[in-house]
């Protein structure tokens, strides 16, 4: 690998774009000949095809794809270190997370954020790795549990629990459960993700019971079960997102612990330490009954009292021009 010369890269990255030999010459203003070698060479380097051939047209094969995807994200790197910093340019915060959490949760809170800190720019991955070390082009990173790395300080955002729910369409159709056992005659979706580390439904309720639906993808799961496809395992807030959403059997919750991981030195930076300090005090605030050490059912009240909670987190000001808006719509 250490033999790979970047101009290489170049001129395959030139060739992926313009489909073919010639075309990547003329942007490089160099020979047919040459680019035909500099890919031969690379991909001799690499030990892997990277186009396929059709008369003149080069198509990227499966490797390529991936290795373009590597070029583009070095070259967009590259840019961004080599642009000039203006001395009121915005600080960036990367931040990695689940995408249940980042899908569903954190941008409820971004705008108010962008709010008190219009300096800081948010760059936010979703990642499902809990035992692997913190990717480098990310400052933060949340998870469920805490990471096996020694290089990384973890601290306690507060406790996700999860109970089952189902929509209410299914409810009326197939009712609620009465205990565990009851699972075996409903239609059971599932997550192929050991965020409790305790495996899945199955294996944690130590039922012998067959997944309607098994998904890496919370965004899917979220979805089936909204539609009414059956019941999952979803953190105790999900009916705040979700009105048709409902506890089918709310008095088992399942804790697990949310942890906030970096490396002490990525901390000092303003930036990422305004947002440290913004996901410990607001987005995580273990004020919030959902995320308090000791289990607590889902309850009505809640929707109410979270209403509440996100409009302090704004200007007055703003809360009422938004008010005026919605009075003129």
């Amino acid at each position: 690998m250490q033999r790979i010369v970047w101009d290489d890269l170049k001129v395959f990255a030139a060739v992926a774009r313009g489909g073919n030999y010639t075309q990547a010459a003329h942007a490089l203003r160099t020979t047919g000949a040459t680019v035909g070698r500099r890919i031969q060479r690379l991909e001799r380097e690499l030990g892997v095809k990277l186009f396929s051939h059709l008369g003149s047209d080069a198509h990227l094969t499966d490797a390529g794809r991936r290795v373009l995807g590597h070029v583009s994200a070095a070259e967009c790197a590259i840019a961004q270190a080599s642009a000039p910093i203006a001395p009121e340019a915005p600080s960036v915060c990367r931040l990695m997370c689940g995408d249940g959490l980042g899908s569903y949760w954190l941008p409820q809170f971004i705008p108010a954020f962008f709010e008190r800190h219009p300096h800081i720019d948010l760059v936010l991955f979703a990642g499902h790795d809990r035992y692997g070390s913190k990717p480098p082009l990310f400052d933060l990173k949340i998870q469920y549990t805490e990471t096996s790395s020694q290089d990384l300080v973890c601290s306690h955002l507060g406790t996700a629990h999860f109970t089952f729910f189902s929509a209410k369409r299914y409810v009326k159709v197939k009712g609620r459960l009465q205990q565990l056992g009851d699972l075996l005659r409903h239609e059971v979706l599932d997550l192929a993700l050991d965020t409790s580390g305790q495996g899945n439904i199955a294996a944690w309720a130590k039922l012998t019971t067959r997944n309607r639906l098994l998904t890496n993808m919370n965004g899917a799961l979220v979805e089936t079960v909204r539609h009414g496809g059956g019941i999952a395992l979803l953190p105790s807030f999900a009916s705040l997102i979700y009105s048709e959403l409902v506890p089918v059997l709310p008095a088992v919750g399942l804790p697990v612990p949310i942890m906030l991981c970096y490396e002490r030195e990525t901390a000092k930076r303003p930036a990422v330490r305004a947002t440290i300090e913004y996901l410990k005090g607001v987005v995580f605030n273990e004020a919030m009954p959902w995320f308090r050490t000791t289990y607590e059912p889902p309850a009505t009240a809640w929707t109410k009292s979270f209403a509440a909670y996100v409009a302090t987190l704004f200007p007055k000001t703003k809360r009422t021009n938004s008010d005026a808006y919605s009075s003129r719509s």
